[in-house]
C-alpha cells in the first residue's frame, strides 16, 4: 500500500483506507515517457518511485520541525523533515502547475566523490523529492542555505557553488544524466517567504474558490466597480466595504478575477496590498509611479547620527553630536553651532536637509558608538577650544586652556580630520584604554588553568572549585610554574557562559531555559499564524488534584487533561478529561470535541514527539480533513509554549484553588488527614464542566499579556478578517465519528465461517457475514476503545455494526478494562497450571465475578466516571447522532450567530 502511514479516506462515503493513487493516469504517463524519451531503465525507476513506499520515514530532531502534509494535489502525506526547507518547497510544489506529481523519500542513490583530503568516498543517498514535472523530472535535495557552505567545505566535489548563486551536486548528475534526468540541489535562499504566507492565506479558496464565486453577485459587482474605479485600491479598504463577510472577495482573489501581486505584500497585512482589475493594469500602474518627474523627490527622512555628513541649503555640516534637545553641527569654515533637536528633525523631513555619502569612516562610528556620554562631553568642550584657537578668537573655553594643551589638541584634531575626515574623532579621550591590561599570570599558568577548568571541572562528573583547584596546583607544581589563587581560579570559572557550564556540568537538556531562544518560525513565517485556526497546539498533562469516585467516593487518582489551543489567539479550541494516560483514544476525543464546538480542524496541528501522536489512525484523520501534522524539537518545551503556558495557568489560577490539588509539599509535613486524596471531593464529570467553563467563558475573557486583548475577541475578529471558510466546514455526523475511531493492529480481521470475526479474543458477528462472498476474507474493523461490546466493519463498502456474543455483558465495558482483565486471567492461569486460551466466554464471566481484583474495580469506577465526559464531547457512534439540518449558502449568511459555553450556533 503506497504510504501504509498516510492513508486516505473516499470523501462523502464511510469507506475503507484505499491507496493514494497518483495525478497522471497510466496512459498519460507512458505519453509522458514517450515524449522525454527516457530510457528503459529511467522507466522502471519511475514506475518503481510512483509505486513503491518511502524508503525512510523521516523524524525530528533537536534542530528542526519535521511532519506531514496532506497533499491535494497527490491525494496522500508528504513527509518534510524541516518546516522552513522541505516543507516551504512542498508548497511550491503544491501549487505550480509545471509540477505533475512529487515523490517524498524516493529511491536511494550510489554517490562517488573525493572528500576534502583527497579521500573516495562512496555513500548511499536518498533525496528529499523526486519531482515528476512538465518536460523533465529528477531528484530534488533541499539545503539550508546556511549550511551549504559548511558542507561544501567539507566535501567540496559534492556540493559546488555556482558564480549565480545556485548549487550543483555533480555526483548526484553524474547518476541522473544517464537516465535523462536531473539532479537539484534547492537552497532555502530560493524561498520566497513572503509568496509562502499568501499561498498558505489562501489555500482554502485556492482549490475550491470557483463554485463560491460562481456568477457575480451585487457585493462581488461592488467590489469590481471599486477596483475599477480605484486601480490599486488596498485590500484594506475592500475588507472594510465588505463588512463581516469577507470569503468571496479572497475567493475572487483566489481565482485571478481580481490581481493581487502575491510576492509583494502578505495578505495577513491588507494595508500594504494593493487589488486591481488585472495583471496588465496593475504593471501599467507601477510603470507610471515609477516614471521620474521633472522635479526629483526629495528624501522623506534622514537618520541622525554623529560623524555623518548633511548637506543644508547647498553647504556641507558635519553632525557632531546628536542629544535629546540640540544637535550640534559644524560647517566647512569649522564652526560650531548648535540647532534645537525639533527644528532639524523637521528639516529633515521636509528633505530641507539630505544625507550626503562619505566613503568609509567605518572607524569613525565605532570610536563613536563607543564613547560614553562623558567622553562626548569632553570632546564638545576641546573641539570648542579647537575652533576658537584656529579662527583666532579668544573665548572663555580656549583662555581657560594651556597653549600648549591646545596646540597638542589642535595637532590632534589635523590629523584626525586628514585620517578620518573628521577631526572630532581625534579629540575624543582614550580613558577607557588606560592602564595595564594585560594578564600578570604567566602563559603557562593560564594554559594549565583553562585546561583544568575543560578536563575536570566541565565534565559529567560535576567536581567541585575547590577539587579541581588542587588538582591544578599539583600540576602547576609539576610543571614548575606559579599556580593561581582561589579566588583567581574561581573567577576564571566565572567568566565562562552560565549555559557553557551548565550545558557541559548538567547535560543540555538542563541548560536549554539558559541558552539563548532561537526562534524556529522566522518573521517570515509568524510561528503563530496570520488568523485563527491556522495553527493549533495540542497536548497533554497530569493535572494537580486528586479525583474520587461519584459512585463510592473512594479516590481514582489525578486525571489527565488534553488541550487543543489556538496559536493566533491563544484561544482554547478544545479540551478533554481522563484518567487514562495520554494515548490515540485522548487525541481522537480531543479532534471530536473540536469538531462538535467549531465544527472544523486547525489547518496545521503542532505536537510532541510522544507516541500518542503517532498512531496511524491519528494521522490517517488529519490527512483526510487536510491537516499539517509538525513535530516540535525534542527537548525543547518553549517551542510549545503556547499550549505549556495554558497548562500552567490552569493549574495556578483554577486547580490549585480547588479542594484535594495537589500543590508541592513535603511529604514529611503532611499527616494523613491533610493528605490531598483525604481532602478530594471533585468526580471527572463536575472537574471536566468546571474546566470547561474557565477555559471557554473566564480564561477566554481575560486579557492575555501577549495580545493586548482577550483570546476571544481576537478569536472572533480574526475569523471575521480571515474570511468564511465553508470548505473547511466538518460535519459532526457518523461519518466523523467512525472516521475517529481506530482500528486494529493489522486494520482488519478475518471472517470466520460461521462465528465472525475476532478482535481482541472476542468474536463478533454481523448478518452480512452469511455471504459466502465475504467469508474467508479479511475485512477492514474499527474498534469503539471505551465500549467492546461492538465493532465495526466494511462490508460491501458500508460501515455494519458487529456485536459480541457476549453483548449484554461486555456492553459499556472499555478496551483497557478488556486488556486489564485479560492481563488478571492469564496470571490466574498461571499460578493454577491451566494451558487455555482466553475467550470471550472467560473474559464475561470474570466481568460478571463479584471478586473481581482491585485494578479492575478501580478501572471501572473511572470508566463510569469517563462516561459523563464523553457524553459532553459527543455522541458514541452506537448511538445514532441526530442527522445535521441542511442550510443553504445564503440562509447560513442570513442567520445570526450566537457563542454559548465556547461552541458557535445560528439562530435562523
Amino acid at each position: 500500500m503506497k504510504h501504509f502511514y498516510c492513508y486516505l479516506f473516499q470523501r462523502g462515503v464511510e469507506s475503507a483506507v484505499t491507496e493514494g493513487s497518483p495525478v497522471l493516469t497510466l496512459g498519460q504517463f507512458e505519453a509522458w515517457l514517450d515524449r522525454l524519451a527516457i530510457p528503459h531503465e529511467g522507466r522502471d525507476l519511475i514506475r518503481k518511485i510512483r509505486q513503491s513506499d518511502p524508503q525512510r520515514r523521516v523524524a525530528g530532531r533537536v534542530s528542526n520541525v519535521s511532519g506531514r502534509y496532506a497533499s491535494r494535489k497527490m491525494g496522500f502525506s508528504i513527509q518534510f523533515e524541516s518546516h522552513l526547507v522541505e516543507l516551504a518547497f512542498i508548497y511550491e510544489f503544491e501549487h505550480d502547475p509545471d509540477v505533475l506529481e512529487y515523490y517524498d523519500q524516493p529511491c536511494s542513490l550510489d554517490l562517488t566523490y573525493t572528500n576534502a583530503n583527497g579521500r573516495t568516498i562512496s555513500a548511499r543517498h536518498t533525496p528529499d523529492f523526486f519531482v515528476v514535472r512538465t518536460d523533465s523530472a529528477g531528484w530534488e535535495e533541499c539545503k539550508d542555505s546556511h549550511d551549504l557552505p559548511k558542507l561544501a567545505a567539507k566535501n567540496p566535489c559534492r556540493f559546488r557553488a555556482e558564480q549565480d548563486g545556485t548549487w550543483r551536486c555533480p555526483p548526484g548528475e553524474a547518476c541522473a544524466r544517464p537516465l535523462n534526468l536531473y539532479y537539484r540541489i534547492r537552497s532555502s535562499a530560493e524561498i520566497d517567504w513572503v509568496l509562502q504566507r499568501n499561498l498558505r492565506y489562501l489555500s482554502d479558496y485556492t482549490e475550491t474558490a470557483q463554485h463560491l464565486v460562481g456568477p457575480l453577485s451585487e457585493r462581488q459587482r461592488k467590489i469590481m466597480d471599486t477596483v475599477r474605479t480605484e486601480p490599486g485600491v488596498r485590500l484594506c479598504t475592500l475588507l472594510a466595504h465588505s463588512g463581516d463577510e469577507n470569503a468571496e472577495l479572497f475567493a475572487m482573489i483566489a481565482t485571478e478575477r481580481l490581481y493581487v501581486n502575491l510576492r509583494t505584500a502578505p495578505i495577513a497585512e491588507p494595508e500594504r496590498v494593493q487589488v486591481f482589475l488585472n495583471k496588465e493594469i496593475a504593471i501599467a500602474v507601477q510603470r507610471t509611479e515609477a516614471t521620474p518627474t521633472t522635479m526629483p523627490p526629495r528624501p522623506t527622512t534622514i537618520t541622525l547620527r554623529p560623524g555623518q555628513q548633511v548637506n543644508w541649503d547647498g553647504r556641507t555640516w558635519r553632525i557632531i553630536n546628536v542629544g535629546d534637545t540640540v544637535v550640534c553641527l559644524m560647517n566647512d569654515g569649522r564652526n560650531l553651532t548648535e540647532f534645537p533637536r525639533s527644528a532639524v528633525d523637521r528639516l529633515a523631513s521636509t528633505g530641507l536637509i539630505a544625507d550626503v555619502q562619505v566613503r568609509g569612516l567605518q572607524v569613525d562610528d565605532q570610536r563613536l558608538n563607543s564613547a560614553s556620554e562623558d567622553d562626548l562631553k569632553v570632546a564638545n568642550r576641546r573641539v570648542a577650544a579647537v575652533l576658537a584657537h584656529l579662527n583666532r578668537d579668544i573665548t572663555p573655553e580656549s583662555a581657560a586652556v594651556p597653549a600648549r594643551t591646545l596646540r597638542d589638541w589642535t595637532a590632534r584634531f589635523k590629523a584626525a580630520e586628514q585620517a578620518t575626515g573628521t577631526g572630532y574623532i581625534g579629540l575624543l579621550p582614550n580613558t577607557n584604554r588606560k592602564g595595564n591590561r594585560c594578564p600578570k599570570l604567566p602563559a603557562d599558568c593560564i594554559r594549565l588553568m583553562n585546561e583544568s577548568i575543560n578536563d575536570q571541572y566541565l565534565t559529567l562528573t560535576r567536581k567541585t572549585r575547590f577539587a579541581v583547584w588542587a588538582i591544578l596546583k599539583q600540576r602547576c607544581a609539576a610543571a614548575g610554574v606559579m599556580a593561581p589563587s582561589y579566588a583567581t581560579f574561581c573567577k576564571a570559572v566565572q567568566d565562562r557562559s552560565a549555559a557553557l557550564v551548565k550545558g557541559k556540568r548538567q547535560g543540555a537538556k538542563a541548560a536549554y531555559s539558559l541558552t539563548e531562544f532561537q526562534w524556529y518560525l522566522t518573521q517570515t513565517t509568524p510561528r503563530h499564524g496570520d488568523r485563527p485556526f491556522e495553527i493549533a497546539h495540542m497536548d497533554h498533562t497530569e493535572l494537580d488534584i486528586e479525583l474520587v469516585s461519584s459512585q463510592t467516593g473512594r479516590p481514582l487518582g489525578r486525571p489527565w487533561i488534553s488541550i487543543l489551543t489556538d496559536a493566533f489567539s491563544r484561544s482554547p479550541l478544545a479540551v478533554y478529561l481522563t484518567f487514562d494516560a495520554p494515548s490515540h483514544r485522548s487525541c481522537m476525543m480531543l479532534l471530536r470535541d473540536c469538531v462538535a464546538r467549531h465544527h472544523r480542524l486547525p489547518d496545521t496541528i503542532v505536537v510532541d514527539g510522544g507516541s500518542d501522536f503517532r498512531s496511524v489512525y491519528f494521522e490517517a484523520l488529519l490527512a483526510y480533513f487536510g491537516c499539517t501534522k509538525k513535530v516540535r524539537p525534542s527537548a525543547q518545551p518553549r517551542f510549545g509554549s503556547v499550549v505549556e503556558r495554558l497548562f500552567g495557568t490552569t493549574n495556578t489560577q483554577f486547580v490549585h484553588t480547588l479542594r484535594g490539588n495537589v500543590q508541592a509539599r513535603d511529604s514529611r509535613h503532611v499527616t494523613l488527614s491533610d493528605s490531598a486524596r483525604s481532602l478530594a471531593i471533585w468526580t471527572l464529570a463536575d472537574l471536566y464542566a468546571a474546566l470547561c467553563a474557565y477555559l471557554f467563558s473566564v480564561y477566554g475573557s481575560i486579557c492575555h499579556p501577549a495580545l493586548a486583548d482577550c483570546p476571544q475577541s481576537v478569536l472572533q475578529r480574526g475569523a471575521i478578517q480571515g474570511g468564511t471558510r465553508f470548505q473547511r466546514i466538518i460535519a459532526y455526523d457518523q461519518n466523523f465519528l467512525l472516521l475517529s475511531l481506530p482500528g486494529t493492529r493489522r486494520g482488519t480481521a478475518k471472517v470466520l465461517s460461521g462465528r465472525g470475526i475476532k478482535v481482541h479474543h472476542v468474536l463478533y458477528w454481523a448478518d452480512c457475514f452469511r455471504d459466502p462472498a465475504i467469508e474467508r476474507t479479511s475485512i477492514p474493523v474499527r474498534i469503539d476503545p471505551f465500549d467492546i461490546g461492538h465493532v465495526y466493519a466494511l462490508v460491501n463498502n458500508r460501515w455494519v455494526e458487529c456485536q459480541s456474543e457476549y453483548y449484554s455483558k461486555l456492553r459499556g465495558h472499555s478496551e483497557k478494562e478488556c486488556l486489564l482483565a485479560t492481563r488478571e486471567i492469564v496470571q490466574q492461569q498461571t499460578l493454577q497450571s491451566r494451558q487455555r486460551s482466553v475467550t470471550a466466554k472467560a473474559l464475561a464471566a470474570f466481568f460478571s465475578d463479584t471478586e473481581a481484583s482491585e485494578t479492575i474495580l478501580i478501572q471501572r469506577m473511572r470508566e463510569h466516571d469517563a462516561r459523563f465526559v464523553r457524553a459532553a464531547v459527543g455522541n458514541s457512534p452506537s448511538q445514532e447522532p441526530e442527522p445535521p439540518i441542511a442550510v443553504s449558502k445564503s440562509e447560513y449568511e442570513a442567520c445570526d450567530l450566537i457563542a454559548v459555553d465556547g461552541r458557535t450556533f445560528g439562530v435562523f
